[in-house]
Parts: structure tokens; sequence; C-alpha cells
């Protein structure tokens, strides 16, 4: 399916990602689902198995001894979902193309050092900038915006590829605010935020409405609180996972779409300028 080149409109940023994720719907859900679903199920156990010690002023030690598991836990599960978001972009990159996503094609290009490596780099620049200060980190975020894309169509790299994703996030002719990159970029982030997490919350809730049930009762009875159980860590998680996997083919479609788009005006209007210099034309 080859995207006519054209300015995409807010409507646009909203209702044709929606009906491309709708055509390849099975096959794109395919790609996140492989790694999301044993991964939640893995996460899911090792709640269990490492937090299960309830902390309490009688065992302080179980706090401390849960700090060094859960960040690696953090940073092991950020890893692997920068390469599902990779796989992803790589698939929905065929689907636009007209070729059919394929879930070995999508992780080959997602392991290969160049395009893994480098965001990883732009994910640790936008984590320090959110560490720093709150502000840095969300524009970094919003330029880096199409660094995969870059990545994957333009074989570009590290420095280069942000570099590039800058550029064209920053792109602006018109030099109209409410029409800028970085204006759609933000919707597209809060679409997929706000319905992701909406949704991952009403999920949660049987687990959590558990936890402060329990730990109210037994803070009353003057007991120890119980553990949240397994099938239900375990149901929890994994739809958690599904939903988060199908709402984040919306961003990878939309930026996707968004990326050729202002690629393609951005060297179009290069080369008309070019043209027209060359034939001695007023810009």
């Amino acid at each position: 399916m080859n995207e006519a080149p054209g300015s995409l409109s807010f409507a646009d940023i909203v209702d044709r990602p929606i009906g491309i994720v709708r055509q390849h719907f099975g096959r794109l859900l395919a790609v996140p689902l492989i790694v999301e679903l044993p991964l939640a199920a893995l996460n899911a156990l090792l709640q269990v198995r490492l937090f299960g010690v309830v902390p309490s002023p009688e065992n302080p030690e179980a706090i401390l001894g849960m700090l060094g598991p859960m960040y690696a836990l953090m940073l092991l599960a950020g890893l692997v979902h920068l390469l599902v978001r990779i796989a992803v972009y790589q698939a929905v990159g065929a689907a636009l193309d007209g070729r059919p996503p394929s879930i070995a094609e999508a992780y080959r290009t997602a392991l290969s050092p160049r395009p893994a490596l480098t965001v990883i780099v732009g994910a640790l620049a936008v984590g320090v900038g959110m560490f720093c200060c709150v502000a840095p980190g969300l524009i970094l975020w919003i330029y880096f915006a199409f660094v995969i894309p870059v990545v994957l169509y333009e074989r570009l790299a590290f420095g280069a590829a942000l570099r590039r994703s800058m550029t064209l996030v920053g792109w602006n002719p018109s030099k109209r605010f409410a029409y800028t990159t970085q204006l759609k970029v933000v919707l597209i982030g809060l679409i997929f935020v706000l319905v992701s997490y909406s949704l991952s919350l009403l999920i949660g809730i049987p687990a959590y409405g558990w936890g402060f049930f329990t730990m109210f009762r037994t803070a009353a009875e003057g007991g120890v609180a119980a553990e949240i159980p397994l099938w239900l860590l375990l149901l929890v998680s994994l739809g958690q996972a599904l939903v988060t996997s199908i709402v984040g083919l919306y961003p990878a479609v939309a930026l996707t779409l968004l990326y050729r788009d202002t690629r393609e005006r951005m060297e179009g209007s290069a080369l008309e300028g070019a043209i027209r210099e060359r034939l001695g034309e007023g810009p």
C-alpha cells in the first residue's frame, strides 16, 4: 500500500494510521506480541519470586533487597521494548510498501547493531534529559521522533540519524506553529499515552483492588499483608501487554507516515528551489 505524498492534516494523523492498522492488524500485532506476552508472563513470575516478601518495619532489609532486582528488570525490559519498537516500525514499513510484514525480517532488522545501538543512544539521551530536568527530555523526545524511520529507510546511524531526525521534525517552511511537525508528534504521543495508560489502568484494577483491600484489612487486624495471587498477576500482566501492543501500533504507523510525508515535502521543496536557482528565477 503506497501512500501518496501530501501534507498530513491532524485528521489524517488520527484516521489514516487506524485504517492501516485495521487492514494489516493480524500480521502487525504478531510482531510485538511474540515478545511482549512471554516478557509479561516472566515479569509476573519474577514479581512473585523476587518481591513476594512484603516489606514491614520488622523486615526493613526486604526493601533494600528489592531495589537491585527491580532496577535490573526495568533496564532489561526497557531494552527489550526498544528492540520491539524497531521491529514494529520495520513491519509497518513493509505494510506501507505493499509487502506482507514478516516477524523474522522485523526482528532480524531490530537485532542488527546499527539500528539497535542508535535507538539505544537516542533513548539514553532522552532519559538523561528527563532525569536532569523534564523539559529537555520532552524536547529531545519530540525531535528524536523520526530516529527509527531514519535508521531504517535512510541507513543513517548514531549522531547522523539523530541530527537528521531533528532536521525533519524541525522543518517548518510555513513558519506557522499550528502546522508544525512538532505539534503533530506531540498529538501522536498524547493519543498513545492517554489510551494505553487508561486501558492498562483499567485492566490493572483487579490487582490494585486486591492489594489495597488486603493491605487495609490486615492492617486493621494487625497482621501481615497477603501476596497478590500469581494467576491474577499473570492475567493483569498479559492483558496490559496485549493492550500496549495493540495501541502501540498506532504511533508506529502515524510517525512513519508523518516521517515520509515530511521527508518528501522537504526534499521536494529543496529540489524546487534548486531548479528555480538554476533557471535564474526568484524564490
